[in-house]
C-alpha cells in the first residue's frame, strides 16, 4: 500500500516538473531565445543581411562586384561590422537601424529577421548563396530571377 502511495507521489511529481519546466529548454541547460534582428526596420519581409567581420572585406570585395546580379536576384544587403557598428558594403555608411550585437564573423539573416546562419570563419560568397538557395522562401521566389 505504502509502496502504491510513493510511486504515485513520484510520478505525480515526475509530471508536475516536466509541465512546469516545460519552456525552460532543460534539456540544453540553457535557453535558447529566439531574437528578430530586423523589425522596425527598412529591411524587415524586404532583404536578407549578410554580415561579416570588417577583416574578410578584401576577401569578400572582388566577389561582391562580380557576383552583384546574384545578390540582387537574393535580396540580400551586405553590411561588414566593425567596433560593434554596421556598415554599408557599398555605402560604407553606419546603417544606425542595426543596433543589436553579433558575435559571429559571418552570419545570414532572413526577411524574417531571424538569424539563419552564422560561422565563425570565413565562409566564400559562393557558399553563401548556396545557403541562401536552400531557404524555402528563396525556392520560390527563384522564378523571378533576372538572368546573370
Amino acid at each position: 500500500m505504502i509502496d502504491i502511495k510513493i510511486r504515485s507521489l513520484v510520478i505525480t511529481i515526475f509530471f508536475f516538473i516536466i509541465f512546469y519546466f516545460n519552456d525552460s529548454n532543460s534539456v540544453h541547460h540553457h535557453e535558447r531565445p529566439t531574437f528578430n534582428f530586423t523589425q522596425g526596420t527598412e529591411f524587415f519581409w524586404k532583404n536578407r543581411l549578410l554580415i561579416f567581420d570588417h577583416k574578410y572585406y578584401s576577401k569578400y570585395l572582388s566577389n561582391i562586384k562580380t557576383m552583384e546580379c546574384e545578390i540582387n536576384n537574393r535580396n540580400l544587403k551586405i553590411f561588414f561590422k566593425f567596433s560593434e557598428k554596421y556598415y554599408h558594403f557599398d555605402t560604407k555608411g553606419i546603417e544606425k537601424n542595426l543596433t543589436f550585437k553579433l558575435p559571429f564573423d559571418v552570419s545570414i539573416i532572413g526577411y524574417d529577421g531571424e538569424l539563419k546562419f552564422k560561422s565563425d570563419r570565413f565562409v566564400s560568397l559562393k557558399d553563401i548563396i548556396l545557403i541562401v538557395d536552400k531557404m524555402p522562401m528563396r525556392i520560390k521566389e527563384k522564378k523571378f530571377d533576372k538572368s546573370c
